[in-house]
């Protein structure tokens, strides 16, 4: 199993376990009071925060997916300017590189 998945598990766990011990009533003020029960307020908001957390992520994964045309040819000149530094070895002159050998 991945971390991740036993990270989720394990956090699945203690939140049945909150939601177990907090059965009883208790006044909450949603348009009006209502007495509803404290797992239910609790699971709501978990529930809520979890869906608005997917919904970030799912849109940071999307802004990244689409770059324009002036930003591939940006990264496309980067890469060649690294392969001219290999190419240059590390872009050192002789003088450093017979420093380097002593």
């Amino acid at each position: 199993m991945r971390i991740k998945t036993i990270v989720l598990l394990i956090a699945t766990t203690f939140a049945i376990l909150v939601l177990l011990q907090n059965r009883e009533e208790a006044s909450f003020w949603l348009l009006g009071n209502r007495s509803v029960s404290k797992s239910l307020v609790i699971g709501g908001s978990l529930a809520f925060g979890m869906l608005f957390g997917l919904l970030i992520a799912a849109k940071r994964k999307a802004a990244g997916r689409q770059l324009s045309d002036e930003d591939r040819r940006f990264i496309d000149m980067e890469d060649t300017e690294e392969q001219d530094d290999e190419d240059d070895e590390n872009g050192l002159s002789d003088d450093d590189r017979d420093y380097i050998r002593l």
